[in-house]
């Protein structure tokens, strides 16, 4: 998957999860400010954006600072442009309705191929806050049960995430997490035949993760019918980012 992780040193960026910044950079365009969903957690000591390079600007921010196109860490402690002035600028941080998930007990978190970002922070954070109040022995997080979807056309974009989420459901603390892969796109020829050898208690063939694969589109009635059901007598949050079409399909699950 063509994706750059940016990660930058906080001081003082305070955030919430599911928030986004402004990014800018003036040695490629002054004036050219582009937003991004934060993919780190406020528990971290850096400030982190995935930016997929699709368009004009990504891809210049991809050759300035990847030209020799690597893979892995590129560049460290990297402050100032070849024209010696500063090379990123930040605004932020701004609001969005995912922030609200730490409002329900249950949740949906539907992400659609780079859509994927602002469940980043928001699941970090969870296993942060968990963590810290097991330690303590007193959990009171509000928010018990995440289940995640994750859509994607084509194998290579589960790749940046899937690390993740790997790390995630080996520490699934409380077990709050239940993870749902959907790969819509067709497979290769040898793609087939790695998920044909795959054994059942080996991890994914596509994601890496313990949890398999769905191939094709997710059934959302038979899914919204099941959730609704897990805990009886109370909302469930369902939070989506990614493609207009998707978001009215879910939208009218909601309101059935």
């Amino acid at each position: 998957a063509r994706v750059i992780e940016l990660r930058m040193k906080k001081m003082t960026f305070n955030y919430k999860p599911g928030q986004y910044l402004f990014l800018n950079c003036p040695y490629i365009a002054r004036n050219e400010w582009h937003p991004f969903t934060i993919t780190s957690a406020p528990e971290e000591d850096f400030v982190s954006v995935h930016i997929n390079i699709v368009g004009n600007w990504t891809g210049r921010l991809s050759t300035l600072l990847n030209p020799d196109k690597k893979v892995g860490i590129v560049q460290q402690e990297l402050l100032n442009a070849p024209d010696g002035k500063p090379i990123l600028r930040i605004d932020g941080p701004f609001g969005a309705a995912s922030e609200e998930v730490f409002q329900y007990k249950t949740v949906m978190l539907v992400g659609a191929g780079i859509g994927v970002t602002p469940f980043a922070s928001i699941l970090k954070h969870i296993k942060y806050q968990l963590e810290r109040q097991i330690h303590i022995g007193q959990v009171n997080l509000p928010l018990e049960k995440v289940y995640f979807y994750w859509v994607c056309r084509d194998r290579g974009s589960f790749g940046w995430f899937s690390q993740l989420l790997s790390e995630l459901e080996r520490e699934n603390v409380n077990n709050f997490l239940e993870i749902k892969t959907y790969l819509t796109g067709a497979l290769s020829a040898a793609e087939v035949r790695d998920v044909m050898i795959t054994d059942e208690e080996n991890e994914d063939a596509i994601t890496g993760l313990q949890s398999h694969t769905n191939f094709g589109r997710p059934k959302w009635p038979e899914i919204f019918a099941e959730t609704s059901r897990t805990p009886p007598n109370s909302d469930v949050g369902v939070f989506f980012c990614g493609p207009r079409i998707l978001s009215k399909e879910l939208y009218k699950q909601c309101r059935n």
